[in-house]
């Protein structure tokens, strides 16, 4: 027993080193940043998203604040588009927007509306 206890106190790392070790795997810092994003839908996909918390109607170019790790991740989504949006070259066809015309259009509206209503 006494050779494990001095066995155990050779193999402690003195403090300082214990920090340096802490500090190699602290993750990179992840900052927020300002970018423009623009929502590109498909042809069957809604005019209008929530995505992380935000809004997003289809090719109207949107400035958010998130994590740099957050754009890399979007970059990545075919139906968003970070930074400059040209109108001429990145707008996609999209639905329009429309308000309810006859019950059965209602009481879909109805259902999205309380979908995304807090209570």
């Amino acid at each position: 027993m006494e050779d494990e206890k001095r066995s155990r106190s050779t193999h402690k790392e003195p403090h300082a080193e214990m920090l340096a070790v802490m500090e190699a795997d602290k993750p990179p810092e992840d900052p927020e940043v300002s970018e423009q994003v623009t929502y590109l839908p498909g042809a069957e996909d809604p005019p209008q998203v929530k995505f992380a918390g935000h809004v997003f109607n289809a090719n109207l170019p949107k400035t958010v604040q998130m994590k740099t790790s957050w754009f890399d991740m979007v970059r990545g989504n075919r139906f968003f588009k970070v930074g400059h949006f040209d109108p001429k070259t990145d707008a996609v066809p999209a639905q329009e927007i429309t308000d309810p015309k006859n019950a059965d259009e209602y009481k879909a509206y109805a259902v999205e509306w309380f979908k995304k209503v807090d209570s």
